[in-house]
């Protein structure tokens, strides 16, 4: 998709519009798949999340409207180097209950990355772009076991092998102790040459300690991220609740 500022004019307020890059020249799948990002957002009403407005089309275009957020997103502020370890421990805190909320309503993210994770000028947290969604109790055919889904850096170890049938809210978990980790260090935990590269790194090496990037860490907040980024599922918290 691409995105861009817009005013609706019937309500005379600013909002961001959603629409697939391909435009008319969209396939099946490509509006299928918009179509769910926008039911998943759809479902979901927390101050965390971003909202949803309209779902509509115009001249074979397919679009939906969302609030916009005026600020940066997480990626964006990390340039400037990792955050102070408690600011980072909170961030992560209010994206984790926001997805647990998601978990509770049937949805998992897959796509958590700091680019995902939207900052408002007066630092409230907002967590976006569903496009990549797993809806629990639909089977949508938009991908099978074999289909590697998400982004290679923050994509959990059973993504990255395509075990579809094993992912779930654990698979968030991790992909937040990804986020985790970038907040504190400053850098993902698994860094290569090409996409493929890291994919094989995720599912078979373990990342550099937090420590060994930042000494002063606290241990503490350490072991919290090595938990989340354990590949046995059942090693990592169970949910952003027990995150």
């Amino acid at each position: 998709g691409v995105i861009y500022k817009a005013r609706q004019q019937k309500l005379n307020r600013v909002v961001a519009v959603k629409m697939i890059r391909a435009g008319k020249l969209a396939s099946p799948s490509d509006i299928q798949r918009f179509q769910s990002e926008a039911e998943a957002i759809g479902r979901l009403e927390h101050p965390q999340i971003v909202p949803i407005y309209e779902v509509d089309q115009v001249e074979g275009i397919h679009f939906f409207s969302m609030a916009l957020v005026d600020g940066e997103d997480l990626a964006q502020k990390l340039q400037q180097g990792p955050l102070p370890q408690r600011q980072a421990a909170h961030l992560v805190y209010e994206i984790a209950l926001a997805i647990q909320y998601a978990h509770q309503q049937g949805i998992i993210h897959r796509d958590l990355k700091p680019a995902n994770i939207l900052l408002t000028r007066d630092g409230q947290v907002r967590v976006t772009d569903f496009g990549l969604a797993k809806l629990q109790d639909a089977e949508q055919g938009q991908t099978v076991t074999g289909d590697i889904v998400g982004t290679p850096g923050y994509m959990s170890p059973e993504q990255a092998g395509g075990r579809r049938n094993l992912i779930g809210p654990a698979s968030d978990v991790y992909s937040l102790g990804c986020v985790l980790y970038f907040a504190l260090t400053g850098r993902s935990p698994f860094v290569s040459d090409s996409p493929m590269e890291t994919v094989m790194l995720v599912v078979e090496q373990d990342p550099i300690a937090p420590r060994t990037l930042r000494p002063k860490l606290d241990r503490d907040l350490e072991m919290i991220v090595v938990r989340c980024l354990q590949k046995p599922i059942d090693l990592r918290y169970s949910s952003g609740e027990a995150l």
